[in-house]
């Protein structure tokens, strides 16, 4: 009687569950990004829906991959030095968490609203390239 208990008390859980993640679908999405002719180093892509849910994940040597929500996104990239270069002539460094670092591509790929970058992310397995320019 106990294991069915359990039974009447995870079935329900587990349906609603499955029930959220159909709802809100996400997708695989990779490809690569370059600027100049060159991947771009490291940095971050984002994928954002008409609802605001968004999936993202980092650039390394040009290439990415993440989790999107299905259907029609756009696209912000950012590559940022996280730290402050080194200066010999301080010894103690700003505090992190107060520096801004120099952006290795133009500025507006980092806005969803400037970039111009959007993509229909498909329920299946998505690959998509970005090409930046000035």
């Amino acid at each position: 009687m106990k294991k069915s208990g359990t039974l009447l008390v995870c079935l329900p859980l587990c349906l609603v569950l499955l029930g959220c993640s159909r709802k809100n679908p996400t997708a695989p999405v990779s490809g690569t990004v370059t600027y100049k002719g060159q991947p771009v180093s490291f940095g971050k892509v984002t994928f954002k829906d008409e609802q605001g849910r968004a999936g993202w994940g980092d650039i390394s040597n040009g290439q990415y991959s993440l989790k999107a929500p299905v259907g029609d996104c756009t696209v912000a990239i950012e590559s940022r030095d996280l730290e402050p270069p080194p200066d010999p002539k301080k010894s103690k460094q700003a505090r992190p968490g107060m520096y801004i670092g120099k952006s290795h591509i133009p500025e507006k790929y980092e806005s969803f609203k400037d970039s111009g970058l959007t993509y229909k992310v498909e329920n299946k397995d998505n690959k998509v390239d970005f090409t930046l320019k000035d």
